[in-house]
């Protein structure tokens, strides 16, 4: 009867008939029945949701329950849920992404090498100076990492590295450090690498990664809620490993990436160097600067837990070369005597260079249970454009205090062709300090 009464009341009002006692409540009437329709449809909508979330609950302890009984079948009893606590190996998710893992172990391989070679990883700047009884050169190197998301798989790393050396004598090219090291003046140089390893993931956690675990739940942690989960840390499992477990970490990497590091990669170089020369018709020495370029591409593999690389490249140079020396002598105005000058026979000339290399670098300890090791790491180069070649050989012997190889000597043998005709050739011995030759420590 109550829907009836408002168009009753309207009809009412148009005829003139008064109806003071309905036309008073039925808007009332109305305004109560939208407002009891709007609640009860809250109502249901609440007691949907509770009822979904009930049923949430009941599949997740139903879910619990069953992994813990035999079978797959829910205990009927309370004290099976009094079980002992999972072993500290289960089922985990896989860390792909950690691309950290990669990352640290080229860190700690022999990827980190003279600034001069094309195979150069430094995470912090690294100063290097390398003299010789006549040149010394200094360098410095940075590397930073540009990585981003690895295949499934596979771990990966990018890194660009600037380089700036500079020759702290003397003008002309640095002939000390072979065909394929700095060509003397000043050079600033950009190298791209990119790093990869197939990752080994079976599901279930790793040793270490359980040590980690029992070592953080060992510890006072200052946040009580912080997770000793190794999938939970935020910086990834390998973080926490190092935090937790940092003797356990290259074992770690040796777990998950057994297989060798690749790399490839490409570098380019701009340098301005100054020569000296005698210019013959004004019987002076004379200045010229020059400004030269390089390219190159490379590739290896880096393995035996780090301690050997391979690498092979080629590179094409733009350069000049400085003239042969000779002395010229004139008489003086006046006088019986001459006066002398030596000096390269007029101005360099521009010259191009192709340049095949191929090194290996191997690290070994020299007494069983040394915290460092003695390193070599030999390059052959061969410029095919101009027949000549170098062999190139620094042997890294004399460690820090944190147990990294920072210097040692260098001997260097370049044979090419005299521009007068004919060949020459000779032995070049070098000292280096500063190279942070990093080894990986199991």
């Amino acid at each position: 009867m109550r829907r009836h009464l408002a168009p009753a009341v309207f009809a009412a009002a148009l005829c003139g008939v008064a109806h003071p006692a309905v036309a008073q409540v039925a808007p009332t009437d109305r305004d109560a029945l939208v407002r009891d329709a709007q609640q009860a449809a809250v109502n249901a909508a609440k007691a949907a949701e509770a009822a979904r979330v009930a049923a949430d609950r009941a599949a997740k302890a139903a879910a619990a329950l069953s992994e813990e009984s035999p079978g797959g079948v829910a205990p009927t009893t309370a004290t099976a849920t009094a079980r002992a606590p999972a072993p500290p190996v289960r089922p985990r998710a896989p860390i792909s992404t950690d691309a950290t893992l990669v990352r640290r172990k080229i860190a700690a391989s022999i990827a980190n090498g003279p600034n001069d070679r094309s195979l150069k990883s430094s995470v912090a700047p690294d100063f290097q100076l390398i003299a010789s009884d006549k040149e010394k050169v200094a360098s410095l190197a940075w590397t930073v990492d540009v990585s981003g998301r690895s295949r499934s798989g596979f771990l990966s790393a990018d890194q660009l590295t600037v380089t700036a050396s500079s020759k702290l004598n003397g003008k002309g090219e640095a002939r000390f450090l072979g065909l394929n090291g700095f060509t003397g003046g000043t050079e600033v140089g950009l190298s791209y690498i990119h790093y990869g390893s197939r990752i080994a993931l079976s599901g279930i956690e790793k040793t270490q990664e359980a040590v980690a675990r029992e070592n953080c739940l060992a510890q006072a942690r200052s946040d009580p809620h912080e997770s000793c989960e190794p999938t939970e840390y935020p910086t990834g499992v390998s973080e926490f490993v190092v935090k937790y477990n940092p003797q356990g970490f290259g074992a770690l990497i040796d777990e998950v990436l057994p297989g060798p590091v690749w790399f490839y990669g490409t570098k380019f170089a701009g340098s301005q160097t100054t020569f000296t020369y005698l210019d013959r018709a004004a019987f002076a020495m004379k200045d010229t600067k020059r400004f030269g370029y390089s390219g190159s591409v490379f590739g290896g593999l880096i393995f035996g837990h780090g301690a050997t690389a391979i690498e092979a490249g080629f590179a094409w140079r733009r350069t000049d070369d400085e003239q042969d020396p000779v002395e010229i002598c004139q008489p003086l105005a006046g006088t019986i005597q001459t006066q002398c000058q030596t000096g390269p026979d007029g101005a360099p000339v521009r010259s191009s260079r192709a340049i095949a290399s191929v090194s290996l670098r191997h690290a070994f300890p020299v007494n069983p249970g040394d915290n460092w090791s003695l390193a070599v790491g030999p390059e052959f180069s061969a410029d095919v454009k101009n027949n000549a070649w170098s062999i190139d050989v620094p042997v890294y012997f004399a460690p820090n205090e944190s147990g990294k190889l920072r210097g040692g000597v260098r001997a260097i043998y370049q044979n090419q062709r005299k521009a007068g005709g004919g060949r020459e050739d000779g032995v070049t011995l070098a000292l280096f300090v500063g190279v942070p030759f990093s080894l990986f420590h199991r």
